[in-house]
């Protein structure tokens, strides 16, 4: 994987792939805050792909607004202070595909193919632990996950 800062983008590029993916303005805002606060920050996304994907279909069934062929996590999940970490974030996008599965794929979406996404923004040290059952029911629909840590000290500085 590469990752590349242009100006004020950032932009992740598969490696084979033609496919990237690039911050809002509004993600970059809250990055700069927590590397100037220096607190961790992370991000999660699902990355569609397939042949001849209907992205304005897909928009309709879920009733949400892709980012090309994005799905954003929105920023206000209730969170759990008791339960896994990063645990909201991957079920709701597993919820939404397991809910929807059958028509995503007749509208051109092939779930192999496609990727949950968690950017993970971090200070000194990055540690991660992910939910077995969470992991399960990404195996059982055919989807990857794709990590990828970045060090806040001096990142875009």
């Amino acid at each position: 994987m590469v990752f590349l800062i242009q100006s004020s983008k950032m932009s992740f590029m598969r490696s084979g792939l033609m496919d990237s993916y690039s911050m809002k303005e509004e993600d970059l805002d809250e990055i700069r805050d927590c590397i100037e606060e220096r607190e961790p920050e992370m991000r999660f996304w699902m990355a569609l792909y397939g042949k001849d994907i209907d992205l304005a279909g897909i928009e309709g069934l879920l009733r949400i607004k892709l980012d090309n062929n994005r799905i954003d996590v929105p920023d206000d999940l209730p969170e759990d202070p008791d339960g896994p970490v990063f645990y909201e974030e991957i079920a709701w996008l597993l919820d939404l595909v397991e809910k929807n599965e059958k028509e995503l794929i007749g509208l051109g979406v092939d779930l192999s193919d496609s990727q949950i996404w968690m950017i993970y923004y971090y200070d000194k040290q990055c540690n991660m632990e992910f939910d077995a059952g969470l992991m399960e029911r990404m195996g059982k629909l055919g989807l990857k996950l794709c990590v990828s840590c970045q060090e806040i000290l001096g990142v875009m500085r």
